[in-house]
């Protein structure tokens, strides 16, 4: 999985990480990803991949680690694309493609259900070509347009 910590908030003098997963955050000099920063804990947090998805679990740290807004512990917590990891003081964009077993890698942004990358083949809406038995709505007895604002 390729994936990177991009900084959104917060004093770093790197604006982004690529990861090498497992990794780990810190301020220690033998962390993966080192931020010197005085309420960031040597070894603060770990993250990885588990079946596809960025994971992260809190390794003791005195200031937190976050995701959005809720603090992760010491128990892995799965970080979809796009969500926002705070490490102390500096918050990161998680970016990285989700993989699926049937379809290889999906776009980070479409982690909700099915997904297909092609077009379907005629513009019609349907995959098979086929209009759908969904009925037209009824007419309307007037020919004014109606809509919202009225």
């Amino acid at each position: 999985m390729e994936a990177k910590l991009v900084v959104v908030g917060g004093d770093s003098q790197a604006r982004q990480f690529d990861l090498q997963l497992p990794a780990v955050i810190g301020r220690s000099r033998s962390t993966d990803v080192r931020l010197g920063h005085p309420l960031i804990s040597r070894q603060h947090c770990e993250v990885f991949e588990a079946d596809g998805i960025l994971m992260v679990r809190d390794l003791g740290s005195l200031n937190g680690t976050f995701i959005g807004e809720t603090r992760v512990a010491e128990q892995a917590v799965p970080v979809k694309p796009g969500e926002l990891l705070t490490v102390g003081p500096i918050t990161f964009r998680a970016e990285y493609f989700v993989s699926t077993p049937d379809h290889g890698e999906s776009s980070a942004w479409e982690t909700n259900g099915p997904t297909h990358d092609e077009p379907l083949p005629d513009g019609t809406g349907q995959a098979n070509g086929e209009l759908s038995d969904v009925p037209d709505p009824p007419a309307d007895d007037d020919d004014e347009p109606s809509g919202l604002g009225e």
